[in-house]
């Protein structure tokens, strides 16, 4: 799967997809949306998939999911950051009225 085969990315993949789900539902930003959060799975399952040595005597799936839950709580740890909340809490001003005093 590091080399580019597909068909072995899948076969890795498939038992942790439904995990990815779970951990998109579980969490929440204020903003996002669940896709979001799936796609920060995703991107921890690419790590774990090119940061795994199996001379560590873990396996591969056990590496995966803890791969992917440290980098969806990573998100939502940056994306709640106080000094984040101006990006994530914010109110539009198109429709407020301006008047001139």
């Amino acid at each position: 799967a590091k080399a580019g085969d597909s068909a072995a990315f899948q076969a890795l993949f498939l038992p942790v997809r439904s995990y990815a789900r779970f951990l998109s539902r579980r969490y929440f930003v204020s903003g996002w949306d669940l896709e979001d959060l799936y796609q920060e799975a995703l991107a921890g399952f690419a790590a774990a998939l090119f940061g795994y040595e199996g001379a560590r005597d873990v396996p591969f799936h056990n590496y995966a999911r803890m791969s992917m839950r440290n980098a969806v709580v990573a998100c939502v740890r940056r994306a709640t950051r106080v000094k984040r909340k101006a990006l994530t809490h914010t109110t539009s001003l198109e429709g407020l009225e301006i008047r001139a005093s």
